[in-house]
């Protein structure tokens, strides 16, 4: 490997990782949206009235 080489290598480990911190970042907002979905959902068929049978 020669020196002049150095830079790319760098540069394309630097590209992997800002790639799979944007990656993970995007899963974190997703499990978010979900999480507040459920809780939503939840708190809806806590506050639904019932039925006396």
């Amino acid at each position: 490997m020669t020196p002049d080489t150095f830079p790319s290598l760098f540069w394309s480990y630097t590209a992997v990782w800002v790639v799979l911190s944007v990656y993970i970042v995007t899963i974190g907002i997703r499990v978010a949206k979900v999480e507040k979905t459920l809780l939503q959902s939840k708190e809806s068929r806590d506050d639904a009235p019932t039925s006396a049978v």
